[in-house]
């Protein structure tokens, strides 16, 4: 067998989504820093571990957050705001 594919249609039951937020108790100190090129010039960015960052906490750009599954690279005069759920809000300044 080279390949099996299967659909499945079901109802799931209700998840309370805020179960994924980051912990209260998290941290918006930065990671540590990299050196990236943005705006036509070199400079020093913090990074951030992105499941860390509690409920609340508001990045302003330039700034990478970095998990697991991917990296979120925060433009200069953007600002990136964790909600209820976990999601990063990001909003032009």
């Amino acid at each position: 067998m080279l390949n099996l594919r299967y659909a499945l249609i079901g109802v799931r039951p209700k998840f309370d989504l805020r179960l994924l937020a980051p912990p209260a108790g998290g941290s918006t100190e930065p990671a540590g820093m990299q050196r990236v090129h943005a705006d036509g010039r070199w400079m020093e960015v913090p990074r951030h571990a992105r499941l860390e960052l509690p409920v609340g906490a508001c990045i302003r750009g330039p700034a990478i957050f970095e998990q697991p599954d991917t990296t979120v690279w925060l433009e200069p005069g953007f600002t990136a705001t964790t909600d209820d759920h976990g999601n990063l809000i990001l909003r032009r300044e």
